[in-house]
Formats: structure tokens, sequence, C-alpha cells
């Protein structure tokens, strides 16, 4: 289970975590194509997304310990950092707040240590979908904490699509991305294809 904020997860439902600017107009539209989460960058338009969507997942990705610290003092459920969550202080700010965290595998343990909830753990699988990245998906959905593939660098498309399908079937669970329409497209596709939600529509033959 994957427990954010307010939001319980299904254990193999698919999250689509929006990049914004936080303003309100791409917040809502956001929103409206599927994404459960939307990540700020920083907090400052943290206090005017939470009174607009108050039942979204808010995700704030923090320079350092001191913008983490307002981060979730404004509310953010889900803390992010540079290189991977690796310096502890991250995740001694969110397990005092009550927040998850995404963080490196080789931060997990210390994560944990600090009090984060294992439920509020996010693995971070790894930007950009490189081979690495991709083949290393099913082991780290094999520790039984959510992993978060980063998608974010520009239209959803090709390779990118690829890589969401691809690392969705080995288990990944949320997915960074900006563009919200083909990501839950492809998720929703690929949980169908798997049995783990009922096909939009279905076809039969006509012969």
């Amino acid at each position: 289970m994957l427990r954010l904020g307010g939001r319980e997860f299904g254990e193999r439902e698919p999250v689509v975590m929006a990049v914004t600017a936080g303003d309100a107009g791409a917040v809502a539209r956001a929103v409206a194509q599927g994404a459960a989460i939307v990540e700020l960058d920083g907090p400052a338009a943290l206090p005017a997304v939470r009174a607009a969507h108050p039942g979204l997942v808010v995700a704030v990705r923090a320079a350092d310990p001191v913008a983490a610290e307002a981060a979730c003092a404004a509310g953010a459920d889900l803390l992010g950092g540079p290189a991977g969550g690796a310096d502890p202080a991250f995740a001694r700010i969110a397990a005092r707040y009550g927040a998850g965290v995404v963080c490196a595998p080789q931060a997990l343990e210390a994560a944990l240590a600090a009090g984060v909830r294992a439920d509020g753990v996010l693995l971070d699988g790894g930007a950009g979908g490189s081979r690495e990245a991709v083949r290393g998906t099913a082991a780290l959905a094999a520790t039984g904490h959510a992993v978060l593939v980063g998608l974010a660098d520009g239209e959803l498309a090709g390779p990118a699509v690829a890589t969401a399908a691809v690392t969705a079937w080995l288990g990944a669970r949320v997915f960074r991305v900006r563009d919200v329409t083909v990501a839950r497209q492809v998720l929703d596709m690929v949980a169908s294809i798997a049995g783990h939600r009922p096909p939009a529509v279905t076809l039969r033959g006509m012969g």
C-alpha cells in the first residue's frame, strides 16, 4: 500500500505525478487529465493549490533542508530533494511531519531509521529511462516499496512511452511526467493488459 496525505493507492494502482509550474490553471489541467499527485518546485504555491484541491497529493522538490522544512510546514504530502534523498536531514524532516519521501535505493534504510513510514517511501527508479534503470525496476519493486520513474524531460512520446509501459509492467507505481494525458493512457492500457483493471472498451470479433 502507498499512502500519501489523505490518499491510499491500491497495490497495483498506477499513479501519475504531474510536474507543473504551480499556477492554478496548470494544476487544474493536470488534475482533470488524471494526475493524482502534483509536484511543485518549492513551497510558495502550496497553500493556494491545497485550497483549490483539498484532496490532491502535493509533492515539493526542495533544494535544501531549509526549503524542505518550509514545504512540510506548509502541508506538503511528499518531499523530494537532491541526490536522491541521500541527505538524512530530508528524511528526518519528512518523518517529523508525517510526509512521504522520495529516496534513492541506497538511502532506504536511513529513511526508515529516521522514522519515515514504510508506506510513504518512494524509491527513485531513475530518470530518463536509461537501460540500467529500466532493468532494475523489477528488483526495486520486489522490495515492497513503491517505485518512482521520472519521465519529465519533455513530451511523452517514442522511447519515453515504451519506458513507461515496460517499467509499469515490471512493477513501477508512480510516474513523474509533464504529459499527463499520454501517461494516463499508457498506464491504463498496461493495467488492462495485465488484468489489473477492466478495459475501457471491449471489442468483439464480427466474423
